[in-house]
């Protein structure tokens, strides 16, 4: 078990928890459990004493309240490294260690050196793919009780532009076309009140939150404002995630690239039969942008983590290995994964079989359909009752209406919770508890499915032959 009692006294001004930590010091842990006890009594979300009182009760013997402790240490900075390790041992105790898989992942994401938390994760998936663990899920329930008023966000979604010049058939995009449901671009002063508000609710932890998304499901760089929007985020010392399709490519100034902290270009093809089935434009054009803004990053920003999402449908395989080569320089990772039927609700009709056949027809010839199904059926069989990382993360319309989550649409009435400016703390994170959606999400597996990448990627495709026989 870690010693996660630290010295960082200077961030630590309560007496009861000094001398906790003295007390622990000296090995007089009954003494130092009573003093964090009291810690609590006045600051019941004290992440510092919460993990510390977990190490004492693990100390114990007594595991799975622990497990609890730092459990509900995650539910409020799912960043704490120390609780997490701590969570670690004490499921993996008790024979359930593929629980702490979500809170891992996030880690990862926010540093992907973090060789520990590397090892742990491909702990798991060596027991998961040996089929020797037996996967005991911790009730959603538990995962989700926490103290409303207190709660900060994982992630949060703003879309600066809720129209997209893309073509995808798959996104929720598509239906909103169908219905001439189009939306529309933020302004930047709308975009400050938001952020403004989320920081008077004390949503926003720079310390666990320290970027936020531009897009939900419209094209970031459509938006005119896009330098104002940056200049606002750079004020307020927080970073942008930014997702596109460089269909257009804006002229960033210099100073706002490194606001950038991530920058997604998502490809479909790498042929103009291939990209223009799905995005509808000129490969070489997208191509061009994309080299333009990559250049200006390499000279202003080289940290900018820098994803090429290439999509996998049955169509492009045979051009994967050379999308891999063109992008396989500096600062770029190439994250390749099968395109999904992200639009929530096609997929839930696609489950029920309320979808045409021609639709269905269309997606066997397109998506790998039968691996998605052999996915979906293991997950609700093995994550039955899983936890859903949408829970912890807002999604904030170009009206400022927050959506149940980032698989919503403004339009998709009955999951708009209401505008972000009239809601408190508490209504925010109730409301999204409340959607009987969600348990309809994650009982047919769809919500895991989204978002563990293990099941989102079959074997890549042989690569061709340099030289023929």
């Amino acid at each position: 078990m870690k010693n996660a009692i630290k010295d960082e006294s200077h961030s630590l001004s309560d007496d009861l928890f000094k001398q906790g930590e003295a007390f622990f010091g000296e090995g007089r842990c009954e003494e130092a459990k009573q003093c964090f006890l009291s810690v609590l009594e006045k600051d019941p979300c004290n992440t510092e004493a919460l993990n510390n009182l977990g190490v004492i009760i693990y100390g114990e013997g007594n595991i799975k309240t622990a497990a609890e402790l730092f459990l509900r240490v995650l539910s409020i900075d799912p960043y704490y490294r120390d609780a997490t390790l701590n969570l670690t041992h004490a499921l993996r105790m008790t024979d359930q260690l593929p629980v702490i898989e979500p809170f891992l992942r996030k880690l990862v994401q926010r540093n992907p050196q973090d060789e520990g938390i590397r090892n742990i994760l491909d702990e798991i998936d060596l027991l998961l793919h040996q089929g020797t663990h037996k996967i005991s899920m911790m009730p959603v329930d538990k995962l989700r009780n926490v103290d409303y008023s207190l709660r900060k966000a994982e992630s949060i979604y703003i879309e600066i532009s809720g129209l997209c010049n893309g073509r995808c058939l798959y996104c929720a995009q598509s239906r909103l076309r169908e219905a001439k449901n189009f939306g529309s671009i933020i302004s930047a002063s709308l975009f400050e009140r938001i952020l403004k508000r989320l920081l008077e609710l004390n949503i926003i932890d720079r310390s666990t939150t320290n970027s936020i998304s531009l897009y939900i499901w419209g094209e970031p760089f459509l938006n005119p404002q896009i330098n104002d929007i940056l200049q606002i985020l750079r004020k307020n010392d927080l970073y942008a995630r930014i997702s596109s399709n460089f269909i257009k490519s804006p002229e960033i100034e210099s100073k706002n690239l490194p606001t950038i902290g991530v920058l997604t270009f998502s490809l479909s093809g790498f042929s103009q039969d291939s990209y223009g089935k799905i995005h509808g434009a000129s490969l070489s054009k997208t191509l061009e942008n994309f080299e333009h803004i990559y250049e200006k990053l390499r000279i202003h920003s080289p940290e900018t983590l820098i994803y090429i999402a290439w999509h996998r449908y049955l169509f492009n395989e045979s051009e994967f290995w050379d999308a891999r080569s063109y992008f396989n320089r500096p600062g770029i990772n190439f994250t390749p994964s099968i395109a999904l039927l992200t639009d929530i609700y096609v997929m839930m009709d696609y489950l029920k079989g309320n979808l045409p056949e021609n639709r269905i027809k269309q997606f066997s010839e397109d998506l790998f359909i039968e691996y998605m199904n052999e996915g979906l059926n293991y997950i609700t069989k093995e994550f039955n009752n899983s936890y859903c990382p949408a829970w912890d993360r807002l999604a904030i319309d170009e009206t400022g209406q927050l959506l149940l989550c980032c698989g919503m649409t403004r339009y998709d009435s009955d999951h708009v919770l209401g505008n972000i400016f009239d809601m408190s703390s508490k209504e925010i994170w109730e409301r999204k508890q409340a959607d009987s959606l969600c348990n309809e999400c994650i009982s047919s597996g769809v919500a895991h499915w989204y978002h563990d990448a293990r099941f989102q990627n079959p074997p890549y495709p042989l690569r061709k032959k340099l030289n023929a026989e």
